[in-house]
Order: structure tokens, then C-alpha cells, then sequence
């Protein structure tokens, strides 16, 4: 089963521009948007050394101690790290290991919270407190991935293992995204975290359409037209990801009989107004095309030019007779 992790996530469709990388969006000769899968590259993870500079060490204690699900660090002076912010620690045989933030909190030598409203006159606000505390902001951190093949480790990570943000590649690595085929991936948005490093995501397009397809939940603090707005974007990128993997494959025969310009919508409305023409059943041929005799009608069969002829002719001898 699948981890389920949650993060800050960009639509899809904001993609080049968080992660600042030109759009390759293009119409085709109907002027329908068309996705260039080329531009979905994703960077290969360096597996041999980290990227980015250290942000903190990684802290065990007898009362806290660190396990193969998570592990805490210390934060360096002005170090700004959030929840679902994903690092990095250095783990044996020099790998590294990711995982999520899941808290940060602040830890003082005050034994309790009385000592410090004493310690400031008695719960002046003005005052200065009598005894200076030492204190330091730890991470909380839950555990994802190691980058050792075939086989990660997951031995606790050792106190005073060096801690570092990941970088997109290594985003990547504690995702499982690495691990997917390019032709079977769905781009699912932009993680951006608060060092404004920014990661393309992407699905397993057999997790979300397949056999063995489950559900994307869409959760976290953002209102009702933000998750929306995601889930339509997403949508469009099933859309187009699939669509272009259907066209690579017709194009070829598409081209060779002089329609290399239609897409996938024109050949369903061909469908549709072919199948109408024929008189098959319309309930049949919603069916087959996957909606509602409604839609059929409405949206994707056309009415035969000839036909159309006939009508306008008619009218015409019914207003001459008129």
C-alpha cells in the first residue's frame, strides 16, 4: 500500500512556473491545447553526495530518541524550516535518508511555563526576564525513503548526522517518483518548500486509471476553490498526458491518409455523427462513447450538411407556398 503523505501542492497547470522553466504548451490545428510530453523531463537524483548546505544536526535523547520512523534535529540560528518541508540526513554507508517535517518546536532550560511568567516579574509583559533562557528550535521529522539500491536502510539515523533541505531530485527519491516510468507518468503539480526549492510531481498513471487505481485526496487548509481548481487541473493533465500517448501511437496511420491534424475529440464526433447517421440507437452509442444520450446529441453528433440542405429547403417551399 501506498505511503500517504501530505504536502503544499501546485496545480499542474502552474508548473513552469514555479519551477521556472519555459511552457511547451502547443494547439493543434483545431485549437485545442496539446501538452509537450518532451518537457516533462525529470533530473536523474545524484545518488553519491547532497547539494545543499546544512540546515542542522540531527539530536537523540534518552527520553527522545530517534527510530527507523522518525527522527528529530536541531536547527541551525535563523534556519527557517516548516512542516511538510522534506530533508535529507547523512545515514550509513553513505547514503542519505528523507523524510517529512512534521513539527518544529522550541525547547528552553525553564523546567515549566510558571518558571518563566516568574522570571518575568510575574507575568509582566513589560519586564525583562531575570534569567536568560538557552533554548533551540528541533524538527520533528517522519521517514520515507533511503536512496540505497536495491534495498534502503532504515536504521535509525545516528545523533549529530548532518540534516540538509532535499533538492528536487531528492524530492523525487523520497516520493517514489524516480521509481516510475516516464510513459507512465502523470504530472500532478509543483511542491515548492519554504527555501523556495520546487519539485514537479507526478502519479503512477496505473494508481489513478488502472486496475489498480485507488483515489488522490486532496486535503489541507486551503478553501473549498483551491482544492477545486487542483482537482480540474489534474483532470486536464490525465487528459492530455493519456491523449498524447493515444495520438503518438495513431498519428502515424492519422498522417498516412492525409489527417495527421485530428485529435482525439474530432475522431469521438466523427464517431458519434457517423454512428447517428446509420441510425444506431442512441443509447448505444453513448454507451459506447462513454456519457450521456444527452450529451450524444448535444454536444458530440453533428447533423449531416446534406440533411441540413434538405431543411433549409423546406422552409423555403413552405414560405413560398406561404
Amino acid at each position: 500500500m501506498a505511503k500517504k503523505t501530505e504536502f503544499e501542492l501546485q496545480p499542474p497547470a502552474e508548473a513552469a512556473a514555479a519551477t521556472q522553466r519555459e511552457s511547451h504548451i502547443a494547439e493543434d490545428e483545431g485549437g485545442h491545447a496539446v501538452a509537450d510530453t518532451a518537457s516533462n523531463a525529470r533530473p536523474v537524483a545524484d545518488k553519491r553526495k547532497p547539494t545543499t548546505s546544512v540546515i542542522g544536526k540531527a539530536s537523540a535523547t534518552e527520553r527522545e530518541p530517534n527510530s527507523s520512523q522518525k527522527f528529530s534535529f536541531w536547527l541551525g540560528p535563523d534556519v527557517v524550516v516548516n512542516p511538510f518541508d522534506i530533508v535529507e540526513a547523512n545515514q550509513m554507508e553513505d547514503t542519505r535518508t528523507f523524510g517529512l517535517g512534521t513539527n518544529i518546536r522550541q525547547i528552553t532550560d525553564a523546567p515549566s511555563h510558571l518558571s518563566n511568567f516568574i522570571s518575568s516579574d510575574f507575568g509582566s509583559v513589560e519586564a525583562v526576564p531575570q534569567t536568560p533562557r538557552q533554548g533551540a528550535n528541533v524538527a520533528e521529522v517522519s521517514v520515507l525513503a533511503n536512496n540505497r539500491e536495491p534495498q534502503g536502510i532504515y536504521m535509525p539515523v545516528q545523533s549529530e548526522a548532518t540534516e540538509r533541505f532535499a533538492d528536487e531530485a531528492g524530492i523525487q527519491v523520497a516520493l517514489g517518483i524516480e521509481k516510475i516510468e516516464e510513459r507512465d507518468s502523470i504530472p500532478a503539480g509543483v511542491i515548492q518548500m519554504s527555501n523556495q526549492t520546487a519539485a514537479r510531481t507526478y502519479l503512477h498513471r496505473d494508481y489513478v486509471l488502472g486496475p489498480e487505481g485507488a483515489h488522490v485526496n486532496i486535503s489541507g487548509i486551503s478553501g473549498l476553490a483551491t482544492k477545486t481548481r487542483y482537482a480540474m487541473s489534474l483532470i486536464q493533465s490525465i487528459l492530455q498526458t493519456i491523449g498524447q500517448e493515444k495520438r503518438r501511437h495513431m498519428a502515424p496511420k492519422l498522417k498516412g491518409v492525409g489527417l495527421g491534424w485530428v485529435n482525439l475529440k474530432v475522431m469521438r464526433r466523427t464517431c458519434a455523427s457517423l454512428m447517428r447517421e446509420l441510425g444506431v440507437d442512441p443509447k448505444v452509442v453513448a454507451d459506447q462513447l462513454g456519457h450521456t444520450v444527452d450529451v450524444d446529441i448535444n454536444v458530440y453528433a453533428s447533423t449531416a450538411l446534406e440533411h441540413r440542405e434538405e431543411a433549409v429547403k423546406t422552409l423555403e417551399t413552405a414560405l413560398r407556398v406561404m
